[in-house]
């Protein structure tokens, strides 16, 4: 605009090439749209056309009074004619709602001034600010630092803008190392947020949150609706070699804290990454988020149980945690598991209730042996773990067997749906344990469970069932176990296993011979079973039949790409329309099922 601006000035001065005009309509031409060699289309290049509307100036003179280059469109001092311009905006008069416009001021197509809109604040959205290379401490209320101490500015230590913060208040941090442990809490002096108005502690990259005492949480929250964002939490620094308690820890009677975009590195010397934990005779957490987090390097310097994520339980009686979810964690490189719903041996503790652990990834990033599983339920009621991708987990010296999933001890209500297990000495293990009581009331349902190893003492079992009561597999795809595929010892109650994918394992079935006939204590019927060599499947080693497989069937299941794990099928595939409605609404991709539901984990459809 301001080059338009130019060129239109000469343009109505009439000394387009003597006074060097042309040479800046070179200059700008690189912030100017493009011009046709002849715009007027009037047999003369517009570079040598000193008329803009066609003609050529037909007395060749120049106004003294400022009109135009002669011809009947030009510009006169008096004000009169379509093209006057009295405060030279380039818009005429005639169509000017603003006449008076300061000269040199960008316009819009009415003649106004445009006012070039604020730069937005960085960060917005905050209300307080905290900056570590701030030489003076400012009032907290911008993100600059201030001129003088308590002035308009950032405030330069972390523990004063913590004690500063209400209700709704968004404090933001500057990149830096901020070193020193934190400890959150009434106690303390911090406020609460609420439902409504939490108190949100944001950093950004290059925000690095450091503990610096031995065996102490890096940071404690025991207050209620705050949340903290995208920070890095690491226990001593990089050269520290101490042990320390862990890094984050949310306790006692607090209620709606998140923590997100976390990336909590334990550095090999933590025993436990996140921790959810009740105070006896206190309380618990309620309604906590974990979402998008990466927790990792939790070790300790012995065989021992290092959590990523660490679910406590209470001897109190009414108290338990409540409410926990937990969403796209990534977790590995942990001495114990990805996440551990705990109990105590004896099982006198409640267990937490109300845990749902979705869209997330747990793998094992060291050499077998000390990594233990990805999700261990030793207690638990109304839990749910679905959507999930595990991986590589092996026996242990604390863990023999393996799993990737296991429930046991006190673990029961659970819900598993939507998982991909794979490499693994067993995908998912339900049993006894070596605690109190057995699990209870568990459902598996479309889950891909395939390449179960015997790698490194592994067993390559996708499921294992052992002295519990009321476990349905039902809509499972499982292929390629180098042991039994799905195995069910005796001391079992209200087992159903149907309408599953069963391919390639060393028998498909491997049934308690105790069970057999009792559909009392197990029933197995409407499973799709073939063997490694494209045969009829195997039941305890036996091709199977109507006795030990109810309405199976021995066809192709034609999935999509079973090299490249897409279980999906095909037109024709023998799981079509063959399995038994079971109550399993929605296959794993979300799909509906109809009355004929197709055997395995996904609906053969066109409609989804």
């Amino acid at each position: 605009m301001a080059a338009a601006r130019r060129l239109l000035a000469c343009l109505l001065a009439g000394i387009l090439l003597a006074s060097g005009c042309y040479g800046m309509l070179e200059e700008d031409s690189v912030n100017e749209p493009p011009k046709t060699p002849d715009d007027q289309d009037d047999g003369t290049d517009s570079i040598d056309d000193n008329s803009t509307d066609g003609s050529n100036g037909s007395d060749g003179s120049n106004s003294s009074d400022g009109g135009g280059e002669g011809g009947d469109g030009g510009n006169s001092s008096d004000g009169s004619g379509e093209g006057d311009d009295g405060d030279g905006d380039g818009v005429a008069d005639s169509d000017d709602d603003c006449p008076d416009t300061p000269a040199g001021a960008e316009v819009d197509a009415d003649g106004c001034q445009v006012e070039d809109p604020p730069e937005p604040p960085a960060f917005s959205d905050a209300t307080h600010f905290v900056n570590l290379s701030c030489p003076l401490a400012g009032d907290g209320e911008s993100s600059s630092c201030a001129d003088s101490a308590a002035g308009p500015g950032a405030f330069n230590d972390l523990p004063a803008a913590l004690l500063a913060l209400e209700a709704g208040d968004l404090l933001q941090l500057a990149p830096g190392r901020y070193v020193g442990r934190l400890v959150i809490a009434e106690s303390e002096g911090h406020a609460n947020g609420n439902h409504t108005a939490p108190i949100t502690v944001r950093g950004q990259s290059g925000v690095e949150v450091v503990g610096d005492q031995d065996d102490r949480v890096s940071l404690q929250v025991k207050t209620s609706w705050w949340s903290f964002e995208d920070l890095r939490v690491v226990n001593d620094g990089e050269s520290a070699t101490a042990v320390t308690a862990g890094q984050v820890k949310v306790r006692g009677p607090t209620e709606g804290v998140t923590l997100r975009g976390l990336d909590v590195d334990g550095q090999m010397r933590s025993m436990v990454g996140i921790s959810i934990d009740c105070i006896e005779g206190i309380g618990c957490p309620a309604n906590t988020l974990l979402e998008n987090l990466t927790v990792y390097d939790q070790w300790l310097a012995e065989d021992g149980d290092a959590h990523c994520v660490y679910l406590d339980s209470s001897a109190t009686a009414g108290d338990r945690v409540e409410q926990t979810t937990i969403r796209n964690l990534t977790a590995y490189g942990c001495d114990g598991d990805g996440v551990q719903i705990h109990q105590d041996k004896e099982g006198l503790k409640n267990s937490p209730n109300g845990i749902l652990i979705e869209e997330s990834h747990f793998y094992r990033a060291y050499a077998p042996g000390r990594e233990e599983n990805a999700i261990d339920v030793k207690a638990g009621t109304n839990v749910t773990i679905r959507n999930n991708r595990m991986h590589g987990f092996r026996p242990t010296n604390t863990s023999p067997p393996g799993s990737a999933l296991v429930i046991h001890m006190g673990g029961g209500d659970t819900l598993i749906e939507g998982n991909d297990i794979w490499d693994s000495s067993y995908a998912i293990k339900v049993t006894h344990g070596s605690g109190a009581g057995s699990p209870r009331n568990v459902t598996i349902r479309n889950n891909l469970l395939h390449d179960l190893t015997m790698a490194d003492y592994g067993h390559g079992i996708a499921v294992y069932i052992n002295d519990v009561d009321d476990v349905k597999l039902l809509h499972n795809t499982i292929i390629r176990c180098e042991g039994a595929c799905v195995e069910v010892t005796d001391s079992v109650t209200g087992v159903v296993i149907a309408d599953n994918i069963v391919i390639d394992g060393s028998t498909e079935l491997e049934i308690s011979t105790q069970l057999a006939g009792n559909t009392s204590l197990i029933e197995i019927h409407h499973n799709l079973l073939r063997d490694s060599q494209g045969g009829r499947g195997r039941v305890n080693g036996n091709p199977f039949n109507d006795i030990s497989c109810s309405e199976c069937v021995d066809g192709e299941p034609l999935f999509s790409d079973s090299v490249g794990n897409d279980f999906h099928l095909l037109a024709g595939s023998a799981a079509i329309d063959v399995g038994l409605d079971v109550g399993v609404e929605f296959d794993a991709d979300g799909c509906s099922r109809d009355s004929s539901p197709d055997i395995g984990a996904y609906e053969w459809t066109t409609q989804c």
